[in-house]
Order: C-alpha cells, then structure tokens, then sequence
C-alpha cells in the first residue's frame, strides 16, 4: 500500500459496509420496452454501452434496485471496477456496497476503491480462473483508511479540482493535435498538387 499518515486508521471494509449480490433474470422475463412500474436492468454489458437498447424488468424485488445514491461494486466482467450514479434493477455480476454513511463520505469510498493499488488487490484476491470472480470475503477483508469526515471531504475536494485541471488540459491538447493534423494533411495536400514547389 506504499506509506500513509500516522493518524489514519487502518481498517477493514468489513467494518464499514454490508454487500448484496444482484439477480440474474431470464430472457423471458426481461422487457423490452420501459412499462409503468418497471425499471432499466443494470449489466456490465448495458453500463459500458449506455447507447445501446435497454432491458427492463418489471416489478423487481427491492433487494436488488440501486438508486443514483448507492455503489455498486463488479464482482465479475470488469472486476473490481466500482459504479456509481446509476439506478435500476442490478444484475448478479455486481455487489451494491451499503456503507455506513455516517462514518463515510460516498465519494471518498468510490476514489478509494478506483484507486490502482485497490483495483490491483481486488483483481489479485479474486482469484485466477478464466474470469476473476470478487467474493464477499475477498472484498470484506479488503484494507480501508478510516479517517475523519472532515479530511475525507477535504480529499475528494482535492481530487475532483485535480481531476477538472487535468480534463481542461486533456481538452487543449486534443485540439492541439486536431489542428496539427489538419495542418499536417493541408500541407501533404498542397505539396503533392504543386501548389508548394520543393527546392533540393
């Protein structure tokens, strides 16, 4: 895990959050179109192509809708790969992660899970077949730093204005390179018909 501050806590996930799996539901019983009382259902396959048509399922079971404020975790697909702002009807590749608000800022949690040396631990403990599958005891025994709320605040803060300078910079740089690419064809175009003549 690298160094940390002396202060923080070293935990565990177990003692912060309970999970729940997701269904798997049938072809049969998946919708095609959005009725009254039915909701979007959730896949790997249908939160990495948002574009695509959407299942729906109608009257589900509680247990397994998530709203916009919950966190979902893939346990297998895209494992260990933590989800939020998404609602509907959960497939069983996901846990939803019920964390103890009062002792967790939501977003500090999801930064903390996305971060690389997590994501490597959460792909190491969950094991080594075809597809690694996260179980809930490899998650559980996962290493949380339990710091006050103040200081969790103060860190997502940082992170989101970090990651809002660096997206500005993601930007100029693509329209630097556009406009080089398109300088570069203008110029292979004008050499090619002429219009530029090259001296040896």
């Amino acid at each position: 895990m690298g160094d940390i501050p002396k202060h923080w806590e070293v935990n565990r996930v177990k003692n912060i959050c309970k999970v729940r799996q997701g269904l798997q539901i049938s072809f049969d019983k998946r919708l095609n179109s959005n009725l009254e009382g039915s909701l979007e259902y959730l896949t790997i396959k249908s939160i990495n192509n948002p574009n695509n048509p959407k299942q729906y399922i109608l009257n589900p079971s509680k247990n397994v809708i998530c709203t916009k404020d919950d966190m979902l975790m893939a346990r297998t697909g895209a494992t260990g790969k933590p989800i939020i702002n998404v609602e509907g009807v959960f497939h069983n590749n996901f846990f939803l992660i019920d964390f103890d608000r009062n002792k967790v800022n939501k977003m500090y949690l999801y930064y903390y899970l996305k971060s690389s040396s997590i994501y490597e631990y959460l792909l190491l403990v969950a094991g080594t077949t075809t597809i690694p599958d996260l179980n809930h005891g490899s998650f559980y025994s996962t290493p949380f730093f339990l710091i006050e709320n103040e200081e969790q605040t103060q860190i997502v803060e940082y992170i989101e204005q970090e990651s809002k300078r660096l997206d500005t910079k993601i930007i100029k740089a693509k329209k630097y390179i556009k406009l080089l690419t398109e300088y570069r064809n203008a110029l292979i175009s004008e050499v090619v018909t002429g219009k530029i003549k090259v001296i040896d």
